[in-house]
Formats: structure tokens, C-alpha cells, sequence
């Protein structure tokens, strides 16, 4: 037999190797005009190739061709690995069915012969003796107690519940390279998959966020159309994102062709904020957004803080509720705005942010549910006091009135009052109007870059935060506005203190209310009466 030649080598090893060389050349698809052409990567597909991980979430537009590009990648995998399993989960039966006959379809069409035979659940690759397993998001079972290399959760943000995804997930094998993916179409905020791209994006997971909007497909245009006049936000897109005149024309069209042209978001999203609006609009500038968190300084910190008598200690813990961004400086004034809650577990969280007076910028954030009002003044007393006896201020609507009223009976020195509200009863009321008016203080804040937001979690809040069809203001389902309301009446404030206050630097321990040490002990023995 004729040896193989040195070039003919260089494209088996390509074949075997590059998953996009072997597909572009073997494969072929079905276009939109419903010719048979050759499997072609598009843009997205490209870029995506090049950028995978082993673990992958894409939040993509409507027909980007995601699914058939990932379902290639896995055949691919599985003629050249011998005795591998791959997994894929769809949405519907339907869907599973669809899925099925596109990857006979690529064995079928494939310019070099594959042999394969369909089974009850997949795909069997005989020379290999590899198996692709295709199931319904419903299927408690699918995918449980397998070996598997690849697994890939198709429209994963429409499953009914994550429970069979767990199964499956456990099933990839720990000790051989895998790939996980999950691409979708986004379904609202505040679901599982909200929850896991969130993590994904703020880097808390070994996932890598990939977004894909409208524009990477080139379909996704007007030939011909010339300039014409825009509204401010489309000015702002295309400038954002360098679209061209065709694309801007398509855009403004798309919507009078969809039958519910409120969801232009969620079907053809500008930006992966975008695709999870299930109803209502944002009300922050996502571009602003954006700059902020690019901007954003990582915690110095994070952890607890905590009375150690004579001082204030912070004791580090990656799940703590406190992250320092800037340690305090004896030259600078600190304002702290909180928001109370009630300190029930699974209800809204008590937030604080720690401001510069001066320069606008968010210094020290604390946020969690386990502190009811009153344990909460004691926090907001540690955190005043190690930021230099900042200024406190907070609501004295229920429940915040409990938290005010420890304050007051720790003759803490620097509490808030409110100027413009008539009565001498601290704090500030938070009613409809006034309500109205900081959190449009907030928006101009973060949208002009005056107010610099350091915390992730608040940007993240503002994403989901937005104008609903009853004309109010609030977080969409599922989601958190705490440090959203916190951060608007900040800039509310803080536009008013035109002149920095004075800050009396009174001694720690009569202010707070410490008595003298008794007892030796590990720790020092305790104060008598311990308020901070």
C-alpha cells in the first residue's frame, strides 16, 4: 500500500485536530433559502470557536446558529474519540426531534463516509464506538449514570426546573478533559440561569460569558439604507457598538414585524443586560453601566466587621457581607446610606454604602439579611466609626425607625436629618414623590459618571431594575433592589452637601457607650455594655 504523502499527513492531523477545519470541509447545512451548501462558519460561530473554554454560557439572539454549530463540534469529537459519550438537552420533544435529524443529516451528507446507526435515545459512531445522546429538558432520567465527555444544555434558561441538568451535569467524567455548554435565548431575570450567568459574568465561576446580539448577523441589515435622523439612545448604540447605517435601518424596522414588539429586547438583544428583560425597560443607561464596572475597583477587602473593644477589627471572609474598595484617610469626610431590612432570610437585604463626600465615589459596601434593624444600626455604628465618624443616614419609614432609634440610644454623633422635611425626627421619609425623585437623582448620577460605583452586585441590581407598564419603578421579578435604592438616594444626598459637614472626632469609647475591661481571658476580656 502507497505510503501517505507529507501533505496528505498535514490534513489528516487537521481533520482529526481542528473540529472547524473538519466540519468547513466535511459537513454540510441547509441555508436559509433552503439550499444545501457547505458547513460555513459565520461570525458568531467563528468567534465563539476561537474563544471556548471547557465550560461555556451563551446568552444569544434569536437564529445565530449556536446549536448547529455546537452539535457539529460534538460529532466531531466523537468520530475521533473512541468510546465517548456526549449529551445534549433540549427544551422540547420537538426541539430533541429536530436536533436528532440534523446530526443524521451531517453523518449522511458528509463527503467522507461515517458510519453510524440511530439508537433509541441518539447516535451511535461505529468505528469509533461513541454515542450521542439527545433528550427533553423534562426527562428526570436522561443522562444519569453516564460517562460523558461533552455536555451541552440547549435554550437552558426555558427548563422548567434545574433538577435533571444536575444529574446530567454530574455525569461528565473527572479525570479527562470535558466541555460543558449552555446557549439560550434569555427568559427574565432572576431564574436559575439568571443566577448562573450572573456568577459567570462577575468571574464567581469557572464558566466564561459569551453574549451575541443581533448584530453578528449579517442577515440582520437594510442594504442600501443611507443615513436618517436618530433618537438619542440609537446615536448612543451605534456608537457603542459600530453599527452602520443598514444595521441602524433594520433595527428601527424589526419591531412594527414582530406581533409583540415589547419583546425586540429579549428576541434580538443589544446587550446581554437587554436580553433578560422580560417586560418592563431599563431604567439606567447600560452603556454607563458598562463604563462603571470597567472602571470599578476590585474589594481590598471583604469579610466582617466587628466590635474588638478598644477598636474596630475586620475579619476577612470571601462570603462575608463587607467589601472595602478604599480604606479610610483622615482628610476625607464619609457619608454611610443604608436601607434597613426586616433580617428574615429569603427577604430584601439591609445595604449600606460608604461614600467620599468630596469625590462621589462608593468607598465600602455592606449588604446581607441576616441583621434585623436594630443589630443593623449596630453595624452601620462600626462602619461610621471606622470611616472616621461618617455621617449616617437612613429611612425612618418602618423598619429603618428601628435602626435610627439604636443609634440615637448609642448617642452615635453624626446622624442625618434630613433638611427640606419639616419636625425634628432624624433620618429622611421615603414617600411616593420623594421616592420618584432620588432614584431619578441616581440615574442622571450613574448615567454623567459623578457617582462612582465600585460594587458589582449594586451595577448588577441596576441591570434588572426598570420602568414597568404601571409606570413604577422596581426591580423585575425575582430580582434585588437594595442597593439600587441606596445608591440613588446617595446621589440624592449628596448633590445637597455643597459644603462638607464637620465631623466631631468625639472619644470612641464614651460616645459608644464602652465601660472599662473585666476578666483576662483569649480575648481580652469583655466590655460591660457593648453597643458597637
Amino acid at each position: 500500500m502507497e505510503r501517505p504523502s507529507p501533505e496528505d499527513e498535514e490534513i489528516m492531523r487537521k481533520l482529526r485536530e481542528d473540529a472547524r477545519y473538519f466540519i468547513e470541509r466535511i459537513f454540510s447545512i441547509v441555508d436559509q433559502s433552503g439550499k444545501e451548501v457547505p458547513f460555513i462558519f459565520n461570525s458568531a460561530q467563528a468567534h465563539f470557536y476561537e474563544n471556548r473554554t471547557a465550560r461555556d454560557m451563551i446568552v444569544k439572539s434569536r437564529k445565530e446558529g449556536f446549536s448547529s454549530v455546537i452539535l457539529a463540534i460534538i460529532i466531531h469529537a466523537l468520530i475521533f474519540r473512541p468510546n465517548a459519550n456526549a449529551a445534549i438537552v433540549s427544551f422540547t420533544d420537538e426541539a430533541t426531534e429536530k436536533l436528532l435529524k440534523r446530526a443524521e443529516y451531517y453523518l449522511k451528507t458528509a463527503k467522507i463516509p461515517i458510519r453510524y446507526k440511530p439508537t433509541k435515545s441518539g447516535i451511535k459512531l461505529l468505528d469509533s464506538n461513541s454515542e450521542l445522546y439527545i433528550g427533553t429538558a423534562g426527562s428526570r432520567s436522561f443522562g444519569r449514570g453516564d460517562d460523558l465527555i461533552i455536555l451541552h444544555l440547549s435554550e437552558s434558561a426555558h427548563y422548567a426546573n434545574d433538577e435533571m441538568m444536575t444529574g446530567v451535569q454530574e455525569a461528565l467524567i473527572k479525570d479527562a478533559p470535558t466541555w460543558m455548554v449552555e446557549e439560550t435565548t434569555a427568559r427574565g431575570a432572576g431564574t436559575p440561569f439568571h443566577t448562573r450567568w450572573l456568577r459567570a459574568v462577575r468571574k464567581e465561576s469557572s464558566a466564561k460569558a459569551h453574549f451575541y446580539g443581533w448584530f453578528w448577523d449579517k442577515l440582520n441589515r437594510i442594504k442600501g439604507a443611507v443615513a436618517f435622523a436618530m433618537t438619542d439612545a440609537e446615536k448612543a448604540l451605534k456608537e457603542a457598538l459600530s453599527l452602520d447605517w443598514e444595521q441602524m435601518a433594520w433595527y428601527r424596522w424589526k419591531p412594527s414585524d414582530m406581533l409583540d414588539p415589547n419583546l425586540m429586547p429579549q428576541e434580538n438583544p443589544s446587550t446581554w443586560e437587554e436580553a433578560f428583560l422580560a417586560s418592563g425597560s431599563m431604567l439606567f443607561d447600560w452603556i454607563a453601566l458598562k463604563r462603571c464596572e470597567d472602571n470599578a475597583l476590585k474589594p481590598k477587602w471583604k469579610g466582617n466587621i466587628l466590635d474588638a473593644g478598644s477598636k474596630i477589627d475586620i475579619v476577612a471572609d470571601p462570603k462575608g457581607p463587607l467589601e472595602i474598595y478604599l480604606t479610610p484617610s483622615e482628610r476625607t469626610k464619609y457619608i454611610i446610606v443604608a436601607d434597613a431590612g426586616l433580617g428574615v432570610v429569603g427577604g430584601a437585604n439591609s445595604a449600606a454604602d460608604v461614600y467620599d463626600v468630596r469625590t462621589w465615589e462608593q468607598v465600602a459596601q455592606w449588604a446581607g439579611n441576616h441583621a434585623d434593624p436594630e443589630e443593623f444600626g449596630d453595624i452601620l455604628m462600626r462602619l461610621g466609626v471606622f470611616y472616621g465618624w461618617a455621617v449616617i443616614a437612613v429611612e425612618n419609614n418602618y423598619p429603618g425607625n428601628a435602626t435610627l432609634q439604636r443609634l440615637s440610644a448609642a448617642s452615635y454623633p453624626n446622624i442625618y436629618d434630613a433638611p427640606e422635611e419639616p419636625g425634628d425626627e432624624l433620618g429622611f421619609k421615603t414617600t411616593e414623590k420623594s421616592r420618584g425623585q432620588y432614584v431619578t437623582d441616581g440615574r442622571t448620577a450613574v448615567k454623567d459618571g459623578s457617582l462612582k460605583i465600585n460594587s458589582i452586585a449594586s451595577l448588577n441590581e441596576m441591570r434588572t431594575f426598570v420602568l414597568h407598564a404601571n409606570g413604577k419603578t422596581a426591580a423585575q421579578e425575582g430580582c434585588l433592589q437594595d442597593r439600587v435604592i441606596v445608591a440613588c438616594k446617595a446621589a440624592n444626598i449628596l448633590k445637597t452637601m455643597h459644603v462638607e459637614p464637620e465631623i466631631a472626632r468625639v472619644d470612641f469609647k464614651e460616645v459608644m457607650g464602652f465601660r472599662k475591661r473585666q476578666g483576662r481571658g483569649p480575648s481580652g476580656g469583655n466590655y460591660k455594655q457593648g453597643v458597637v
